[in-house]
């Protein structure tokens, strides 16, 4: 696992990771949130703003727009406001 926090912001201030393989998860959802497939491919975005209270990470689909949370093994939190840990194997830097 890498930690998400050492990949280098960008211009606008985001983090960008590109998706390797296809991943899963969660769209954002409040009260019913549905799992979703990311493609590989995809490029995800998230600002350190998007992390949440129960330690979800958010990420903008950038092709789509869509918010998303991944599951592991692509990706994990540790703690409320985690910026959390990817694994190499599914995500990568931009």
């Amino acid at each position: 696992m890498k930690e998400f926090k050492d990949v280098p912001l960008d211009a606008s201030g985001a983090r960008k990771l590109r998706v390797l393989q296809d991943v899963t998860g969660r769209d954002n959802c409040w009260n019913q949130p549905k799992n979703v497939t990311v493609p590989a491919g995809a490029i995800l975005v998230c600002h350190e703003k998007e992390s949440g209270h129960r330690g979800d990470l958010f990420f903008i689909v950038e092709a789509t727009g869509k918010s998303v949370t991944l599951n592991q093994p692509a990706f994990k939190t540790r703690y409320p406001y985690d910026l959390g840990a990817f694994n190499p194997e599914y995500l990568s830097e931009i």
